[in-house]
């Protein structure tokens, strides 16, 4: 079994299931990628306005195991995503995480349910490095990073879609 397999069936947790992405999604999702300040902060800036734009994306997204929906088990609605992506090319045991939540989800715990519960599916898969960056301005993050146990390796930079270039403070964690 490949890494990955394991990340491609639903994750549960208490309040959450984590999920690939139907292309049904969208329209739950869109509000999201219309947030500017969100998209600033994950370099997807400029926030989307038109829900088609979030519907290429999800297109695109959807049956990715790399990103996962994010979903209240109580209602169903998508809040947010998780992306699992390889920190580098040929290393299969080192995984490099990124998220973002709606604006009326955030501050609930819901990330640290979804990053606990991608951290033990990961470690279980066989991966033993995880890697979290975000961007310098984004204390937020930084600050939950930090409390999730990951150590602060270095400073980098992030050269967004918007041909902005960020400075991005990169943390690791052995899982």
């Amino acid at each position: 079994m490949k890494r990955e397999d394991n990340m491609t069936k639903n994750i549960e947790t208490e309040r959450l299931i984590l999920r690939c992405f139907l292309p049904e999604d969208a329209l739950q999702i869109h509000s999201l990628f219309c947030d500017d300040e969100a998209m600033r902060l994950v370099g997807m800036y400029p926030a989307f306005t038109k829900l088609k734009q979030t519907q290429e994306r999800i297109g695109r997204w959807a049956g990715n195991s790399r990103r996962l929906a994010i979903v209240l088990k109580n209602s169903n609605k998508v809040i947010g995503y998780v992306a699992v992506d390889s920190r580098e090319e040929k290393c299969e045991d080192t995984k490099e995480l990124g998220f973002a939540i709606n604006e009326k989800c955030r501050r609930k715990g819901y990330i640290r349910e979804a990053v606990t519960a991608i951290q033990e599916t990961l470690k279980m898969g066989g991966v033993k490095y995880l890697w979290a960056c975000c961007f310098e301005e984004n204390a937020a993050s930084e600050n939950f990073i930090r409390s999730m146990d990951f150590k602060f390796q270095k400073k980098g930079t992030y050269a967004a879609i918007n041909d902005r270039t960020y400075v991005s403070l990169e943390f690791m964690k052995e899982l």
